[in-house]
C-alpha cells in the first residue's frame, strides 16, 4: 500500500524522501502509516525497478520522479483487485480513493462498484452471533459506520454514472 500511495504521490510532483514522508502523512495518515525508515528503502527499490528516478536535487536532498514504466505499474495497482483482509482492503481502498481522479470514469466506477459489493457482503455476516450487551454494542457502531460508507459510495456511483453518461451523449452529439 505504501508503494501505492508513494506512486501516486510522485505522479503528482517530484519530490524528496522527506517531502514524500510528510506529504503522506498529512493526506494519508488515516490509511497508512509512513515513517522514514520504511520511505528511503522503498525509494530505493523503486528505483532499482526503474519506476522512479532521481532528477535532480532540491538542495541537500535527491529529488524522486515517477517514470513511464511507474506510471504503468501505479494504474496496474490501482486497477487490480486485491484480495486483502478486511482491515488491509480498507486502507488500500481509501489510498485508491484518494488518487482515483487519475482514473478515468469507468475505471473508478468499477472500483467504486467493488467496494459497494464488498460492504454489501460484510453487512449480511458481521458479528451474526453477538449475543452480549457489548458485542452487539458493537455490532450496532459497526453496521452504522458500514452504511455511512455505502452511503457516501452509492453517491460516488451515482455521480460517477452521470459523468459516464455525459461523456457516452458528448460522443454521440459528434
Amino acid at each position: 500500500m505504501l508503494e501505492l500511495a508513494a506512486l501516486g504521490a510522485l505522479l503528482r510532483e517530484p519530490m524528496h524522501g522527506y517531502a514524500l514522508r510528510e506529504w503522506l502523512e498529512h493526506y494519508m495518515g488515516t490509511a497508512l502509516s509512513a515513517n522514514f525508515g520504511a520511505i528511503y528503502p522503498l525509494l530505493k527499490r523503486l528505483t532499482e525497478r526503474g519506476l522512479v528516478r532521481k532528477s535532480g536535487s532540491g538542495g541537500r536532498r535527491t529529488v524522486y520522479e515517477i517514470t513511464e514504466a511507474g506510471r504503468a505499474y501505479w494504474l496496474e495497482l490501482m486497477t487490480e483487485e486485491a484480495n486483502d483482509s478486511w482491515v488491509n482492503a480498507q486502507a488500500r481502498f481509501m489510498t485508491r480513493m484518494w488518487f482515483s481522479d487519475r482514473l478515468d470514469p469507468a475505471q473508478r466506477r468499477q472500483l467504486i462498484q467493488q467496494r459497494v459489493d464488498a460492504l454489501r457482503e460484510r453487512m449480511n455476516y458481521s458479528f451474526d452471533k453477538a449475543t452480549q450487551p457489548m458485542q452487539q454494542s458493537m455490532r450496532g457502531y459497526v453496521m452504522r459506520k458500514l452504511a455511512l460508507e455505502l452511503e457516501w459510495l452509492e453517491g460516488l456511483l451515482a455521480e460517477t454514472d452521470a459523468q459516464l453518461e455525459s461523456e457516452s451523449n458528448g460522443a454521440h452529439d459528434e
